[in-house]
């Protein structure tokens, strides 16, 4: 959790690339481990970064697979928060 919060700070700092990178790191070992929350919490954090870069095809795709991927496993939460981070006029 420590990393996902280093790596939200990132983000805020703008330096998007580097919180994307980092999270990236992480998805192996919580995928490993079958943590799903800190997995989604995860790719929350790093479809923000993308949409902090830009938005791009990039950032809805991270978006909308884990819109759907939250919803499938009872996380409505973070399913609504991935709705909403990329407007759908893009």
């Amino acid at each position: 959790m420590v990393e996902i919060a280093g790596a939200r700070l990132e983000t805020a700092q703008k330096r998007s690339q580097a919180a994307v990178q980092r999270l990236t790191s992480l998805m192996p070992g919580l995928e490993r481990n079958g943590d799903v929350q800190l997995l989604l919490e995860t790719r929350l954090a790093q479809c923000e970064a993308l949409v902090q870069l830009g938005p791009t095809a990039a950032a809805r795709a991270c978006s909308t697979g884990l819109e759907h991927d939250a919803r499938a496993r009872g996380f409505a939460r973070v399913a609504q928060r991935a709705r909403t981070l990329v407007p759908s006029s893009m």
